[in-house]
């Protein structure tokens, strides 16, 4: 009986977190980015869908899904579509979401992958963040920890819903008030429910008073990163063993922006391009480039000087879907039928 009294309380908290989690109140588990979990929980809302966007925030705010599904599907068949990317979201990040949609049978048809220049170059935000969260510990059953006591903790996740948010207190009183993580509003910047982030138009004389500040975050030169070339081989061979059709393409600078790199490494285009071609080699397959943002650029389609505005990512993914490369392989992969996936959700 005394036991049972004191085994009820923590009985009683586990079958709360159990609830907010299948109510789609608290994500299955925390990650690095709290919007990351958001739109987790708005893809296991949406159902099946045919293509799934993965990529860093270039694609979040850069690829429209509404714009593939019209342009792709018909009236009587229509396209679902899901951005999947997030901030910060490396290919090691998109190769975890990857694994666990196939282990819950939830594979797409087309896996649309984008690379940004900086996911050309590293990895790091798998290997520095999300590898050390409970989401990210979950969803690879176990293999970011390699001490024992790492093992432990990353087992009691998979068993308990409550040991996954542990620590974490704040997050499941604002799922319980709420029911509505952060994240969905950012700056005036809403994160759709397909995972779109739509982000407002700046001006030519807010983006050159950004480029300072961005070139200093950026290298002088731009070298394909080891890390990030295991990792994309990783997330195509993967998606490929699971029945989906892995579609790369990668996503450019602003030209205001990529004219300061050039300027201060004139090598800067050839770098990029022999990253893209390294990342290609190593992954065997395509990356599709379309080098830089066709003749519908202007200022108003940037958000900064790295990001499109809502408006600019429309006309960016009608630049995408002019390339027959890129049409003709999502269209070949939505002709091969659903992918093949069984498994059980997490509790």
């Amino acid at each position: 009986m005394v036991l049972f009294l004191l085994l009820l309380p923590l009985l009683m908290m586990e079958l709360g977190v159990r609830l907010l989690i299948s109510s789609g109140r608290l994500a299955v588990a925390a990650a690095h980015d709290p919007a990351l979990e958001l739109t987790w929980m708005d893809l296991q809302r949406a159902g099946h869908q045919d293509i799934i966007l993965y990529g860093d925030s270039l694609i979040q705010q850069g690829i429209e899904p509404t714009v593939l599904a019209d342009a792709l599907g018909s009236p009587g068949h229509p396209l679902h579509v899901f951005d999947l990317a997030s901030s910060g979201g490396r290919m090691g990040v998109n190769r975890a979401l990857a694994d666990r949609l196939q282990a819950e049978g939830r594979s797409p048809r087309v896996a649309i992958i984008g690379l940004s220049p900086i996911g050309l170059r590293t990895d790091a935000t798998w290997t520095d963040a999300m590898s050390q969260t409970p989401m990210g510990r979950l969803f690879t059953d176990c293999q970011p920890a390699t001490a024992i006591g790492q093992q432990i903790d990353c087992r009691a996740e998979e068993v308990s819903a409550l040991w996954r948010w542990h620590g974490r207190l704040g997050e499941v009183y604002q799922a319980i008030r709420t029911g509505q993580p952060v994240g969905r509003h950012l700056n005036g910047r809403d994160l759709r429910k397909d995972g779109f982030r739509v982000n407002p138009s700046a001006t030519e004389v807010e983006l050159q008073g950004q480029v300072a500040q961005a070139l200093a975050g950026e290298p002088v030169h731009l070298e394909a990163g080891a890390d990030a070339a295991a990792s994309l081989t990783s997330l195509v061979a993967d998606l490929r063993a699971a029945g989906v059709t892995p579609v790369v393409v990668a996503v450019p600078f602003s030209p205001l922006f990529t004219d300061a790199l050039v300027a201060r490494d004139p090598q800067w285009q050839e770098e990029r391009a022999a990253a893209i071609a390294t990342l290609s080699e190593q992954a065997g397959i395509d990356i599709i480039d379309p080098v830089s943002f066709g003749s519908w650029w202007t200022p108003a389609s940037s958000f900064d000087v790295k990001h499109l505005s809502a408006a600019g990512a429309q006309d960016f993914t009608r630049q995408l879907l002019g390339i027959p490369a890129f049409t003709d392989a999502v269209r070949a992969g939505l002709a091969a039928g659903p992918a093949d996936g069984r498994a059980s959700p997490i509790p």
